[in-house]
């Protein structure tokens, strides 16, 4: 294991310091599963999913890839979200929004927090909690199937590891995937929408280790890294 921590994250397991008599305790580790997508031909679906139209969808992500490359999107090709190294983007109604993640690298091999939050005919994009701006957007309404770590467009599959993926509309969580499963189901805290991996590996899902700081330590990721 590594000397050096990632970034926080969120959905964890585990509870507070376990008592071993005597009115003395030792820490309880707290633990989740990641899981890293090889991006040759796995993904993950969910099921069909309905807007009405004003949306926030957010995730974290990992990945050390500097090309361009889909995290999260539908599949007949009108609204995905993209990045590269200094950019962040989204196509919604075949329009494309473009953020400049200005001098931060997102192929660092560091997990970020990505939320695009859609009100009317404007979507912000936020990084770690910071705005990187408001750009116009395409409309949208009804339903679409998405596919984790990709879409149907010509870019490669997502490379790295996203978790925590949730879904609101109009304010309403309606999706909510921690994607700790260990396995080759995604389950949905918020509705009980379950969704899969397909052609996923049992080597892809890795234990990460929550350290006092809050951030997770684990198996594949390089010392060293702090967001």
């Amino acid at each position: 294991m590594p000397n050096g921590p990632i970034a926080i994250l969120g959905g964890s397991t585990g509870n507070g310091p376990q008592s071993i008599g005597n009115g003395k305790s030792i820490p309880w580790f707290v633990t989740r599963y990641l899981r890293r997508n090889e991006a040759t031909t796995d993904y993950g679906v969910i099921p069909a999913i309905t807007l009405s139209g004003d949306f926030v969808i957010e995730f974290e992500v990992l990945t050390a890839v500097n090309t361009n490359q889909v995290m999260f999107g539908d599949n007949v090709n009108t609204h995905y979200f993209n990045l590269s190294e200094f950019q962040i983007e989204a196509w919604i109604g075949n329009v494309n929004s473009v953020f400049s993640t200005g001098s931060i690298s997102l192929a660092s091999g560091i997990l970020h927090k990505i939320k695009y939050v859609k009100t009317g005919s404007s979507l912000e994009c936020f990084l770690d909690g910071v705005s990187l701006g408001t750009r116009s957007c395409g409309s949208y309404s009804g339903a679409f199937t998405p596919k984790v770590y990709g879409s149907n467009r010509a870019t490669p599959f997502f490379s790295g590891i996203i978790a925590n993926l949730k879904i609101y509309d109009d304010g309403v969580l309606v999706r909510d995937y921690p994607i700790n499963d260990n396995s080759n189901t995604l389950k949905d805290l918020a509705s009980g929408q379950n969704g899969s991996i397909v052609n996923g590996t049992v080597d892809q899902w890795k234990l990460y280790q929550k350290q006092p700081t809050g951030e997770w330590l684990g198996p594949d990721i390089a010392p060293n890294y702090l967001n």
